[in-house]
């Protein structure tokens, strides 16, 4: 998960070399969106061992309410009258 310097806006995707793509979002290589939002400054990451997990795990985070990624991003539990 990658956030901008006002922290507004969150970016969450799958990667299997996250070094790199760290790299490419800080350098302005990354997609339309990150480049549009200046998305580079990485704030949260989680391995998985399967691609499908992974693919799942970024799905229900780009499906959580803004305040719920933010603590998702700091490693926090949200349940928002069970939004969750």
């Amino acid at each position: 998960m990658h956030t901008n310097v006002k922290r507004n806006v969150m970016y969450v995707g799958v990667t299997n070399k996250l070094e790199d793509r760290v790299a490419e979002h800080g350098d302005g290589r990354g997609g339309a969106f990150t480049r549009r939002y200046q998305v580079k400054t990485p704030v949260y990451a989680e391995e998985y061992r399967y691609i499908d997990d992974a693919i799942a795990r970024e799905k229900e985070i780009k499906g959580l309410a803004t305040l719920q990624k933010r603590c998702a991003g700091r490693g926090v539990e949200a349940n928002l009258g069970g939004l969750a």
